[in-house]
């Protein structure tokens, strides 16, 4: 799906995040690691973490060799990454596949060292169900006050949450051209 909008998505979270060179950055739900190329372009160390064995290939061909990556096969509940332990966790088009995305980002808190900061991208709420059942999603995207009662319930501070002058675009079944708007959801751990 990340072929369906600009790389000005995570270049918004980056910069909303004001990464610091030389710092550990976890990139979680990776994908084929679009957030991962753009953390690394910023200095960071990435841990990568996937969930899907196709897509944990993909990422071992493009970043395998690499000293500042590491990749890590995890569960949907639960990423396999130790307590206080990233100075940041972005998350691109990933939230819409978890069940529960209020414990994903309980559990993205808990990774973040303290004064960590949390960047999760992704569709604002939609009304599009072929759009949903193509690319089988578990959301249509998001509302803005839900997302703003989870970050509060997870435990962030210094909370935004906006959507970006950025939609992803695609064709309907019958021909129609459709966009959807993206978020970037912002919070800091205590």
């Amino acid at each position: 799906m990340e072929n369906l909008f600009s790389e000005k998505v995570r270049d918004e979270a980056v910069m909303k995040v004001k990464t610091e060179s030389g710092k550990t950055a976890a990139d979680i739900g990776a994908g084929t690691g679009f957030m991962t190329e753009g953390l690394l372009n910023a200095g960071l160390d990435v841990v990568i973490v996937e969930y899907s064995q196709e897509m944990i290939e993909i990422l071992k061909q493009r970043f395998g060799h690499l000293r500042e990556v590491k990749i890590i096969k995890s569960s949907q509940q639960k990423i396999d990454i130790t307590d206080n332990s990233v100075d940041y966790v972005f998350s691109n088009m990933f939230l819409h596949n978890i069940e529960s995305p209020v414990e994903v980002i309980k559990d993205m808190l808990r990774i973040l060292k303290p004064g960590g900061k949390l960047a999760i991208t992704d569709l604002a709420e939609h009304r599009y169900e072929d759009f949903q059942k193509q690319h089988n999603h578990r959301w249509p995207g998001f509302n803005m006050p839900d997302l703003y009662e989870w970050f509060v319930e997870a435990g962030c501070k210094e909370i935004s949450i906006e959507v970006l002058n950025e939609t992803v675009q695609f064709e309907s079944a019958a021909g129609e051209s459709i966009k959807i708007g993206i978020f970037l959801g912002y919070g800091e751990k205590h």
